[in-house]
């Protein structure tokens, strides 16, 4: 649902805390370790010497100040990276809309316009339908554009020991009144949950029906 693939999501991640996990391992080593923490030392004096060697040769002058190609180079690469960054991290939970689309318009359609329902309709249809149900006690709707298609997800939050065959058929009848009044079936995600309100309560209520 993720406008970034999750495969590329879990490889970054990955990758990262591969990274993280060396320094800290390093960093922990080199404090508790004395010959360790003389090898790194040792190796940051050669790595400072030889970056110093480099600056030092490859240099420009620019209004009679002189700069370092590769301190240049190092400033590039730390925009580009942030730049990235910024792109993956504004990229998360992309999809996510606040309206669906009934039909489509456009030049090869002979329908003059988009009809659009709001997520607020939607959950109110569906919320009527199991408000007399023994089993759940909240819902929630989150509508996704899964491959420019709208879908939704509806999470029902149920009493302890709710039966969940008969919570499945009060779910069925709602989202069969949902796709008669729209006019359309979309693919829909049910997720049965728990929140305070059903852990608090039970599905064996007493019913005062007689």
């Amino acid at each position: 649902m993720k406008k970034l693939p999750r495969a590329l999501n879990r490889i970054l991640l990955f990758v990262f805390g591969l990274l993280f996990l060396a320094a800290g391992t390093l960093l922990v080593g080199a404090a508790i370790n004395a010959p360790l923490r003389d090898l790194v030392l040792k190796y940051r004096s050669c790595l400072d010497s030889d970056y110093t060697s480099l600056v030092q040769k490859a240099t420009f002058t620019v209004s009679g100040q002189q700069f370092s190609w590769i301190q240049v180079g190092l400033i590039a690469v730390a925009i580009i990276v942030a730049l990235l960054l910024i792109t993956w991290i504004f990229s998360q939970g992309g999809g996510k809309i606040r309206s669906l689309a009934l039909n489509k318009a456009g030049k090869d359609s002979e329908k003059e316009g988009e009809i659009t329902a709001e997520l607020g309709l939607i959950r109110d249809i569906i919320e009527d339908e199991v408000s007399d149900s023994r089993w759940i006690s909240s819902l929630k709707v989150a509508s996704w554009d899964v491959k420019k298609q709208p879908g939704l997800l509806l999470s029902a939050a149920v009493y302890k020991g709710a039966n969940p065959r008969e919570v499945k058929t009060e779910l069925d009848q709602a989202i069969a009144r949902l796709d008669q009044v729209l006019g359309i079936k979309m693919p829909i995600l049910v997720r049965l949950t728990t929140n305070w309100r059903s852990s608090l309560g039970s599905a064996d209520r007493v019913d005062s029906k007689k």
